[in-house]
Order: C-alpha cells, then structure tokens, then sequence
C-alpha cells in the first residue's frame, strides 16, 4: 500500500461518525436500550419506525453504520417504492465512500450498487471519481468496487479502470486491492484491460517484485491465464482481441525471460512460470524460458522446495525435460518418470 495514502479506517469513520453526532448511537445492538430523543421501537432486534421518517430527520446514515439499523435500511430499499427508492439512494450518494468503508454500512453499499439502474451507476462512478484508489485499498469498501465492476457495463468498467491508472502495481500486492484488479481482469476483455498490463510490465523490475508478492503473483497468473484463453479462443485470426492478448503477452513475458533463474526459485513467483510452461499458446516463450533458465540446473533446482515444481512442470509439458551435461540438451523422459519424481519429493 502507498505509504503516503491517506487511508480512512473503519473504525475512524465511526468514530468521526459518532463525534459528529449529538447522540451516541441509534441502535447498539438488538438488545441495546432505546437512546431518548430519537423515536424509534426496538423490541427484541426488530425495528419499527418509518423508512421516510429517517431520511427527513437525516438519520440514514446513523442507522447504516450501526449493525441492526444497516440490515433494516438494506431490507427496505431492495423493496422500497420508486420515490423512497430515490430518497435512499441520493441520501447514500452524500456519504459513499464513508459507508462503503465501513464494517456494517458496506453490506447496504453492495445492494445499492446491485440494484443501480444505468441513471444510478453513472451517479455512481461520478462519486467514486478521486476516491477509488482509496476504496480499493479498503477491506470493506473494496467488496463495494468490485460489485460495481461486476454489474456494471463494460464502459463503466473501464472508465473506473482508468482511475487505476499509474497505481496497479501498489494494487496488485494489497491485500485488498489486488481482488479489484482481478475483477477487472475477469470482467473485461483483454483489449480493453490491456492499459493495465503494459502499465504493469512498464517497469521491469517491478513487475518481478509483483511476480514475487504473496497476492500480486495472483494477479499476474490470471492475467496470463485471461490471455491464453484469448489466444486460444481467437487463434489463426487477426481479430483486435487476439492482437491485443498477443501484445500483452510479450509485455508480461519479459522479466520470465531476463531473470527466470530467480523467479523459478521465489516462493510465490514460481507459480507464475508453472502457468506459462504449462500453456499451450506460450509454448514458444516455454522453450525459451526452459533452455535458458532451467537447462543445466535439473538437479539443482529439483532439490529446492519451490523450483522443484517448476522442474515437475517442465517433465510434464516440454517435448525435452532431463539434463544431460555432456551433450547440454534435454533428453525425452516418460510421465512416469515425472510421476515417480513428485511422489519422492
């Protein structure tokens, strides 16, 4: 995560919520007492007050942040007539990025977002403008990105895309941020995410810092695994997706290619070179890949935890897998013999 990131906290949007407030809570839990001056019944976890009442008394918010009040809003707007419908939803535009981030009000924000007609997700993206990078790096609000990304058309899926624009690699390694990345990569088609896969491979050194990352391995493998699909899919044609899976490809592919011998070893990078050996549409950049990083190294790197697989790999799917030093050449080894080599390991 950017260092430099203002992250606004869950916890901190209550408590700004609360200092805000001249009452302490509307409702603490399904058993909690009834805060005088604010006319509502609880009477074991059931709320009975009117939904229009809390939005002309401006208590929407109050009651989205609190964990009964949040499930009683959400309830009512997924059937609430068009007028309060409206009321509810303009009411939560005012506080978006506030309730998406939090731990209660979040829940309410997806169901917004899943009912959004087209009018709405506009209204939307517009909110979201310079206040996405935060979202996606929020564990609550991320949850809310990604329900946009999902229902939304494919143009409001770029146009929030773009908001990414320079920070994907920081993205790729969040804990949180990387699954908005994926839900871009799984929703969009390669020519449309292509800007984030040469911003991606735009630094070569940090693309192997995000092969190497706990989430950002993830992200990278997918991205391969949505352009094979595409290769395969659209193979021995010149149509604009192929082209651009093809451009995308050999972006990606460099640091597998310059500095293969220490992405093979890395504990999560392995994983990545696993796919590309694996796939058939990258069988050219597999050979390569093999001759140059993994020829000469067999018995080395099959004595390695996480090399070893990718060595397991290579007997599985190249045409040439065993050492051989005295000829420098791969010499064709039998499944079997990859299968007696795992089950020894």
């Amino acid at each position: 995560m950017d260092p430099n990131m203002n992250q606004m906290t869950p916890q901190s949007h209550g408590r700004q919520c609360m200092q805000q407030s001249p009452i302490e809570f509307v409702l603490v839990s399904p058993t909690g007492c009834i805060v005088q001056n604010v006319p509502h019944e609880l009477f074991n976890g059931v709320i009975d007050y009117p939904y229009e009442s809390i939005v002309d008394e401006q208590l929407v918010v109050r009651f989205a942040l609190d964990r009964t009040g949040c499930q009683y809003l959400q309830d009512g707007y997924v059937v609430a007539n068009p007028r309060l419908h409206k009321r509810l939803f303009n009411e939560l535009m005012k506080n978006f990025e506030m309730l998406s981030c939090n731990v209660f009000a979040n829940f309410l924000m997806q169901t917004v977002v899943a009912l959004a007609n087209e009018h709405e997700k506009t209204v939307i993206v517009r909110v979201m403008r310079g206040r996405m990078i935060r979202m996606c790096y929020n564990r609550y609000a991320c949850r809310v990105v990604q329900q946009i990304i999902e229902t939304a058309p494919p143009s409001i899926a770029i146009e929030l895309m773009s908001e990414t624009a320079g920070h994907e690699a920081r993205l790729a390694v969040n804990q949180n941020a990387n699954h908005v990345i994926q839900k871009f990569l799984h929703v969009l088609e390669p020519h449309h995410f292509a800007p984030m896969v040469a911003s991606l491979a735009s630094e070569e050194e940090e693309l192997c810092s995000v092969m190497k990352n706990k989430y950002g391995c993830r992200v990278i493998q997918l991205t391969f695994e949505r352009l094979s699909e595409a290769l395969e899919q659209y193979r021995n044609s010149n149509h604009l997706i192929y082209n651009s899976a093809e451009e995308s490809v050999s972006q990606l592919i460099i640091p597998l290619l310059k500095q293969g011998s220490d992405l093979v070893t890395n504990e999560y990078s392995n994983y990545v070179v696993q796919y590309v050996i694996t796939a058939d549409s990258f069988h050219f950049y597999r050979d390569q890949i093999l001759r140059e990083h993994v020829l000469g190294r067999v018995a080395e790197l099959s004595t390695q935890k996480f090399a070893s697989h990718v060595v397991e790999k290579a007997f599985r799917h190249a045409l040439r897998l065993s050492y051989t030093p005295s000829s420098m050449r791969f010499s064709t080894i039998s499944a079997t013999k990859a299968s007696t080599m795992s089950s020894t390991r």
